[in-house]
């Protein structure tokens, strides 16, 4: 098991990495959404291991890089 701040870390990239496959903007929504939650208590806590500096993610930002994904491969946004 990873420290709290790499664990976070890598569970960020790797839902980051997969965000151009998931099917609907809600869902992309509600996951980055409930990521910034989990980012927030990380970031709140005290825990052992390195401190964590991942910031929270800007979802409308995000949401619209989902969206240019899915229009650069033809699909629906």
């Amino acid at each position: 098991m990873l420290p709290p701040a790499l664990e976070i870390r890598h569970k960020v990239e790797q839902i980051l990495a997969g965000l151009s496959e998931v099917p609907g903007e809600q869902t992309v929504r509600e996951m980055l959404e409930e990521l910034n939650r989990e980012i927030g208590r990380i970031n709140a806590g005290a825990h052992t291991g390195p401190p964590t500096r991942q910031p929270l993610l800007d979802v409308e930002a995000r949401l619209e890089e989902w969206r240019a994904e899915r229009r650069r491969r033809g699909e629906p946004a």
